[in-house]
């Protein structure tokens, strides 16, 4: 597919090499890359090593200072890689901080829902894949009718039915059906479908067409940054809840729900107890990991509500706008 698509681009994408191009910013190019690299690293790792753990601290505050390093060297630029002030748009920052929050919700639920379908209703991997199919539906059908509508109503309200699906979580118990399970899938791909394409196409908006490889670079850098977010909180929250509530069992097995339920099966009748155990705090510490996760969301749609402005429809006055630069 990949060959497919370069023949293809060869011949059929104009060339728009521009001999006046700007000077390539590498001392700012250099410092984003680092602060992107170091601050997602340390997130990812945060949930194994423990948010208090001197790396995880080291790593996430070098991530903010090389970050703010970067907007002071960008600011004195003549021709920064970023002009930051792009974020004095209201609808470039309240689409980034959508697009950040998007990608931490989908990769904290997916993390969180896949590992309730696998070791508490029961599924393989393959089962749970096919389990969690529905969530392209809303997705797809979403994103292709979000630009009839208001830009601040559908980012706002995308990411209040992603808080209303993290919700649902708690619903989920250790007999729940399927349909629960489902209720929770299609909720959270309803939202992410409001909200993908409006808010991707108003960052693309934001820039001049010749600065639209910034635009997606900007683009991809929150969702990164967002994925390991969503990531980190899910996992740091699940693992400390679960340890907390499984002081009974061996030292051992207190770091990993799926080895002490698979140990509890191996024992047979003589794992009961330590099955009921696991189960019982892996579901709480689900439970409380899509609580937080939940607020996150909330807070996100809060924050957007308030800061994107009103639009006619959506996205796409910003890209009628766009095009006529």
């Amino acid at each position: 597919m990949a060959a497919v698509g370069v023949a293809v681009m060869t011949r059929a994408v104009p060339q728009s090499r521009d001999v006046d191009a700007p000077a390539v910013d590498w001392a700012g190019s250099a410092i984003i890359a680092a602060a992107i690299a170091v601050g997602v690293m340390a997130l990812l790792d945060a949930p194994h090593r423990g948010w208090d753990h001197p790396l995880t601290v080291a790593g996430v505050a070098v991530g903010v200072g090389l970050t703010w390093l970067f907007v002071v060297v960008e600011r004195r630029r003549p021709t920064p890689l970023l002009d930051v002030n792009v974020f004095g748009d209201r609808r470039f920052a309240a689409a980034v901080v959508t697009v950040m929050a998007l990608f931490a919700s989908t990769f904290g639920f997916f993390y969180l829902a896949m590992q309730y379908a696998q070791l508490t209703l029961g599924y393989s991997a393959l089962s749970a894949a096919v389990a969690f199919a529905p969530f392209a539906v809303p997705v797809v059908a979403l994103s292709a009718l979000s630009f009839r509508w208001d830009l601040r109503w559908v980012l706002t309200s995308g990411l209040g039915l992603i808080a209303v699906g993290f919700a649902s979580i708690l619903l989920l118990q250790q007999d729940s059906s399927y349909t629960i399970l489902a209720i929770t899938v299609l909720t959270i791909g309803s939202g992410i479908g409001l909200c993908t394409a409006s808010a991707t196409s108003t960052i693309m908006a934001a820039v001049r067409d010749e600065r639209q490889g910034l635009g997606s670079a900007i683009n991809d850098a929150a969702r990164e940054i967002g994925a390991a977010i969503g990531i980190a909180v899910a996992g740091s929250v699940l693992a400390d809840r679960y340890a907390h509530n499984v002081t009974s069992l061996p030292e051992p097995l207190r770091n990993s729900s799926g080895q002490a339920l698979q140990i509890a099966a191996a024992m047979g009748p003589g794992g009961a107890r330590m099955r009921e155990v696991a189960m019982t705090a892996f579901l709480t510490a689900t439970h409380t990991a899509a609580v937080v996760l939940a607020i996150a969301a909330g807070g996100a749609a809060v924050w957007v509500a308030w800061r994107a402005p009103r639009t006619e429809k959506g996205a796409e006055k910003c890209l009628t706008a766009s095009s006529k630069r």
